[in-house]
């Protein structure tokens, strides 16, 4: 029996293990430096932890400027286009694609205009892409001109200031730093609720020894979020029914029992969709001395499980009856 358990089990984490192998779609961090009137940088990387050991902002700024104002020497600030993509690789190779400032068709990108109005950036838009370390440097000005005002002010020191502030980091996946006098400042922050509470229908089948029984509850659930508001961690408790049940000579005989849960999962998707849960619960089913089909006296289950977005769900694991024998156990969760 304990060898058939250990099968069933490495059966489990090889075969049925829905791990999501699909290309991650992972949120981003924004830095929001204010150089003062609405003129900006935003530094946009995977996470703000990149940024503590990050000390290329004021390096790669100045040798844009650099490159910009030689390329555009003979143009007065006024006849600078609006749109600038700079490309730095790690070995020093760099590359400018300027746009158009006429308007045409396919420039016209529905989901950034969107953002512009809504966040009501400046119209002139340069943006130094760090290949190597995957950060951006989206730079906004009201004018071509304020591009000067990024020789007078350190951004790898808006960086360090940013980093002293940890707790903040971790809470907020937009934080704002406010260049004044000289100086830096931590200035307004966006983050999301870290918990909601759940309560969601628990339907399954299972496979006990040899017998099919279907089970029916509820299931609440504290979830606990990230700072993307992301699921990472569900603990929760479920009441749910037994049916034990055969039919003999055409006379249909059920014991009933319920059983109590404490579960925990974690999510193990790395991907911004579906959650995939995984995780053990474990608890107590009510017996009765008088069952003749299910068990006599109260019994002890332990299981495994896998479920995708409060949905279908698979389960495995053993349940110790009152006479401290072993019986394996199978399970399918129905997205009801």
């Amino acid at each position: 029996m304990q060898k058939s358990i250990i099968i069933s089990i490495l059966f489990y984490f090889v075969v049925l293990n829905p791990k999501s192998t699909l290309g991650s779609n992972s949120p981003s961090d924004t830095l929001i430096v204010r150089l003062g009137g609405n003129n900006q940088v935003r530094i946009v990387c995977a996470s703000f932890d990149d940024l503590y050991k990050y000390s290329r902002a004021d390096s790669l700024v100045s040798i844009f400027t650099t490159d910009i104002k030689k390329s555009f020497q003979d143009k007065d600030y006024t006849e600078w286009p609006q749109v600038m993509h700079y490309l730095v690789k790690g070995d020093g190779k760099r590359r400018l694609k300027i746009q158009s400032n006429e308007f045409t068709e396919e420039e016209f990108n529905l989901e950034n205009e969107k953002y512009r109005l809504n966040e009501n950036l400046p119209p002139f838009h340069y943006v130094i892409y760090d290949l190597s370390n995957s950060v951006e440097m989206h730079i906004y000005l009201e004018s071509a001109n304020k591009i000067d005002l990024f020789q007078k002010v350190s951004i790898d020191s808006a960086i360090h200031k940013l980093t002293q502030n940890k707790k903040t980091c971790n809470r907020n996946y937009k934080i704002e730093i406010v260049h004044e006098n000289d100086s830096f400042k931590i200035g307004k922050s966006k983050g999301n609720k870290r918990y909601s509470i759940n309560y969601s229908t628990d339907v399954n089948v299972y496979l006990i020894g040899n017998r099919w029984v279907p089970t029916a509850g509820g299931k609440i659930s504290l979830i606990f979020k990230d700072k993307y508001e992301e699921p990472f961690m569900s603990i929760g408790t479920a009441t749910v029914g037994y049916g034990f049940y055969e039919i003999v000579n055409g006379v249909f005989k059920i014991d009933q029992h319920i059983g109590y849960n404490f579960i925990w999962s974690a999510n193990i998707s790395k991907s911004n969709g579906a959650p995939v849960w995984f995780g053990i619960d474990a608890g107590i089913i009510i017996g009765k001395q008088t069952n003749e089909i299910g068990f006599k006296g109260d019994a002890f289950r332990i299981n495994m499980f896998t479920e995708i977005n409060n949905g279908i769900g698979l389960s495995i694991g053993t349940i110790r009856d009152a006479k401290k024998n072993s019986v394996p156990i199978v399970g399918i969760r129905f997205p009801f």
